[in-house]
């Protein structure tokens, strides 16, 4: 099933992908990939299930983490589903805690978490991510972004998922306003997984 992103996008444009994913695909899901491409590696699947080793025990952290786990399950085919398992070296998908000070360093001044991940361009394939989220998430904020509000930190952690499964880049606010992947605006979206991610993630696996 898994080849490169050019095959889901000619997947976007031929409407024979809605008979088996039953999603009818739309220049909207052309211009999505586009924006990732643009802003990112673009579309690169996960090529075998995810595993998932929870390196914290940081309990806003782990339960966001559990929360976006069962709403992309809930999209996901049985075969591609996460699973969490118990060793990192077991894991594809590491989720850690870090200090506001090295999150900075590798994720930047303007997020608290970031998803850091080995892809293969030419597989087509993302290959392993680290999920790094800083400590202090629930109570961290700075001009734009104020992550003690509302669903904030489960959205963050949502949006961090959504890259380790292969959707490698960001949308525009402005075009996608209802996307998690919407960079920035997230932060103030409700938790469910909406529709156009939703609809993408049955394109790259069903």
């Amino acid at each position: 099933m898994v080849n490169s992103a050019r095959v889901f996008m000619l997947c976007f444009i031929l409407t024979a992908c809605s008979a088996t994913t039953g999603v009818v695909p739309t220049p909207r899901f052309v211009e999505y990939e586009r924006q990732l491409e643009v802003t990112g590696h673009g579309l690169l699947p996960v090529a075998k299930r995810p595993t998932v080793f929870i390196d914290t025990t940081h309990p806003v952290i782990v339960r966001a983490a559990h929360k976006a786990m069962v709403e992309i399950n809930r999209v996901l085919p049985a075969r591609i589903k996460l699973t969490t398992v118990e060793a990192p070296h077991l894991a594809s998908i590491t989720l850690q805690s870090a200090s506001a000070q090295e999150t900075h360093r590798f994720c930047g001044e303007e997020t608290p978490t970031c998803a850091l991940s080995i892809v293969d361009k030419s597989a087509g394939i993302t290959k392993r991510t680290r999920i790094l989220t800083a400590d202090n998430i629930s109570t961290w904020k700075n001009d734009h972004i104020d992550m003690s509000l509302g669903n904030a930190v489960d959205v963050a952690i949502l949006h961090e998922f959504l890259h380790a499964v292969g959707i490698q880049g960001h949308v525009s606010v402005k075009t996608f306003p209802n996307s998690v992947m919407g960079h920035g605006a997230l932060f103030n979206s409700g938790y469910e997984l909406p529709e156009i991610d939703a609809s993408l993630l049955k394109v790259m696996y069903w």
